[in-house]
């Protein structure tokens, strides 16, 4: 319910499953969203998005986002994407 709101800038990607809907009331940073199907294709991608902002996809399974960083890449339409377990990693 909360994404991204309470974190920290360098906590990296967060993955909301399922979701295909996010908005950005109370966010003091911009962020980037991407929203995937059930496949991990990505369906639409968005940069820099600011507070009061609502972004939803009916396609979408999942979104993943993190605070926008202007200098790394993001993805883009069509890309594809997993998900891999980490060893030792919390459940």
């Amino acid at each position: 319910m909360r994404g991204l709101l309470l974190s920290r800038p360098d906590e990296g990607a967060l993955l909301l499953l399922p979701c295909a809907d996010v908005h950005t009331v109370g966010m003091g940073r911009r962020i980037d969203v991407a929203f995937v199907d059930g496949t991990g294709c990505v369906l639409a991608a968005y940069r820099d998005v600011g507070p009061f902002r609502r972004l939803r996809h009916r396609g979408a399974a999942a979104v993943v986002e993190r605070f926008s960083s202007c200098s790394t890449p993001w993805f883009e339409p069509g890309d594809r994407m997993g998900v891999v377990p980490v060893k030792g990693g919390a459940r």
